[in-house]
């Protein structure tokens, strides 16, 4: 049957940079760059330019993905096998320099056990990095 999955949209009045700055001293951020040997990506300043592959392979877990820039936004994409089972993580950025906000979406699942406490770990999160980048 069909797994929940987390989604989230939000308008934060912040620029990418912004964003950026509050999300690389996150929790999950560390981890993903510890998960993927990419701590100085994922710990460094806001640049446009840059782009990470990420590729993991492990005895129980296998992952690919790419962050960085596509089309003029900025974009994060991890595909994860773990014992077999496909979960994945993505996260879009859509600034607007007219009014300085930007449209933040982030997808992840499915989630076959522990959907709420997940959510509520995901929202907390996205509420942490509103707050942090729109504080300037």
């Amino acid at each position: 049957g069909a797994q929940p999955f987390f989604y989230s949209k939000s308008v934060l009045n912040a620029s990418t940079a912004d964003i950026w700055r509050a999300m690389r001293k996150t929790d999950y951020f560390k981890q993903l760059g510890e998960k993927f040997g990419k701590q100085e990506f994922f710990a460094s300043a806001w640049n446009p330019e840059s782009e990470a592959r990420l590729n993991r392979n492990t005895d129980g877990e296998k992952a690919t993905g790419y962050v960085g820039m596509v089309y003029g936004n900025y974009y994060l994409h991890i595909d994860y096998v773990r014992d077999g089972f496909h979960y994945s993580e993505k996260m879009l950025m859509m600034e607007h320099p007219e009014d300085n906000t930007t449209e933040f979406f982030f997808a992840s699942g499915p989630y076959p056990k522990d959907f709420e406490k997940r959510k509520s770990d995901l929202n907390r999160w996205i509420e942490a990095v509103k707050k942090a980048s729109e504080a300037d």
